[in-house]
């Protein structure tokens, strides 16, 4: 089986992607309780398309994912997807659905990624869905062996939460909590659950807690960062990348009512008996004075896991976060506020399109790492890493959501829900086709095999 290569190291999904431990190339192991199929594929460059967008604030609807071969402006797709989770090297999708029978049950499926063939199948009781791709109701451990799913028809102040085996197939744990909590993020081994609490209904204030899984408690600090104890977290989720071990998440939040943007890290440690709280770091990024566009704020991570880059083509603003001070098990505070810039921003009249336009996967760094693309309301900015200045533009008249790059660097492929996926020169800005078929409104590239 050929080796997946990765274009987005990190989740979400994001925002999909987004999103939490390393994990090896060994085939999930079978199991005597669930249905399974292997199959062996080989592809060649392929581009993972999320597809059925919607816009920002709406409804995520049916998406699904479709592997796109590249190297011709009429590719047809090869196979498609649920849009579900997948481990952190993209080999394996998870994809939890409610039984269409009405009967109180939810049908997971893990699916190989370059055959699309089912490896194992099995049942739990309750209702439960993948649909958020990893933003409140379900969670996803790097290696994909763990599963937390959030119940959609748990009782009125209370949330219950499956966790659940993969590989063994089957549901291993029943959370019941009293209160209102998001799934966040899992540790590496699934012996931590990271939640997150609001403690004010229909507002976006919340506490960030943790859940020792094999102990059965719910720790009674919250996780806080160490130079500013007193902070309170407010905001909304945008994107977020993983670290390529997946004991680090970095989420980027917005606040439009208070015009706050911020990175959370949170090191993701496993149960233990170590004294709490355990701590997070957040880093303030710059604003403007236009709330509205906050949501064009965008998120990178460098190759070698050492530098977060945050920028906003719409406010014309950059942050480079160094990791590498403090990325010491418990030494989060060690890290640096951001370094900022400030370049002429995307200009012009945003269309009614262009304020309900949401990106996914909105900057991209080049493959030598100098270079940062990032979308913004129109055309594409090109940021010199090195000293976080402008260093060009390309198709200034035209808006995008999505952003990739080849695997030898040479093309920049562009998303837009309208027209298509445009493929760029990265040396020029020159249009060197668009692919429209095999995708009715992609929305950004979810990874790729090159």
């Amino acid at each position: 089986m050929k080796k997946r290569l990765l274009a987005w190291p990190g989740l979400l999904l994001c925002l999909l992607l987004p999103l939490m431990a390393a994990c090896g190339n060994n085939f999930p192991q079978q199991s005597n309780n669930a249905s399974t199929h292997q199959a062996e594929t080989t592809v060649n460059n392929e581009l993972y398309v999320l597809d059925s967008y919607t816009g920002f604030g709406q409804s995520a609807g049916t998406r699904h994912i479709v592997a796109l071969p590249v190297g011709t402006a009429n590719s047809t797709a090869r196979l498609t997807l649920p849009a579900g989770l997948t481990d952190l090297k993209h080999q394996w999708l998870y994809f939890a659905s409610p039984a269409s029978d009405g009967s109180a049950n939810t049908t997971i499926s893990v699916l190989d990624t370059l055959s699309g063939a089912s490896i194992r199948t099995f049942s739990i009781a309750g209702h439960y869905t993948t649909a958020d791709q990893g933003l409140a109701d379900s969670m996803l451990s790097g290696n994909g062996q763990w599963l937390a799913l959030r119940e959609q028809n748990a009782p009125a102040g209370t949330t219950e939460i499956a966790l659940i085996d993969t590989l063994a197939g089957k549901q291993v744990k029943s959370i019941q909590l009293k209160g209102n909590f998001a799934l966040d993020a899992l540790s590496p081994a699934g012996t931590m659950l990271y939640l997150l609490e609001y403690y004010e209904a229909r507002t976006t204030h919340y506490n960030v807690r943790a859940y020792n899984v094999p102990n059965n408690f719910l720790y009674t600090g919250n996780i806080v960062d160490k130079n500013d104890l007193n902070e309170q977290m407010n905001g909304n989720y945008l994107t977020r990348w993983m670290s390529a071990g997946g004991n680090m998440a970095y989420t980027l939040y917005i606040n439009p009512v208070l015009n706050k943007a911020f990175i959370h890290i949170l090191f993701l440690a496993e149960a233990s008996n170590q004294t709490f709280p355990l701590l997070a770091r957040c880093i303030d990024l710059p604003v403007g004075q236009s709330p509205a566009l906050l949501k064009y704020y965008t998120l990178s991570l460098a190759q070698d896991g050492n530098t977060l880059y945050a920028a906003n083509a719409a406010l014309g603003s950059v942050a480079a976060v160094n990791l590498n001070l403090g990325l010491n098990v418990g030494q989060l505070w060690l890290i640096l506020n951001a370094k900022t810039a400030h370049f002429t921003p995307d200009t012009g009249a945003a269309s009614g399109t262009d304020q309900t336009r949401a990106l996914y996967h909105g900057s991209v760094l080049s493959r030598d790492q100098q270079l940062l693309y990032v979308a913004g309301i129109h055309g594409i900015q090109i940021i010199n890493v090195a000293s976080l200045q402008l260093q060009g533009e390309y198709l200034k008249p035209q808006s995008f959501t999505g952003l990739a790059i080849s695997g030898d660097g040479h093309t920049l492929y562009a998303v837009d829900p309208t027209s298509g996926i445009t493929l760029l020169n990265t040396a020029n800005g020159q249009v060197n086709g668009t692919i429209r078929s095999s995708i009715q409104a992609p929305w950004g590239i979810a990874w790729t095999t090159f």
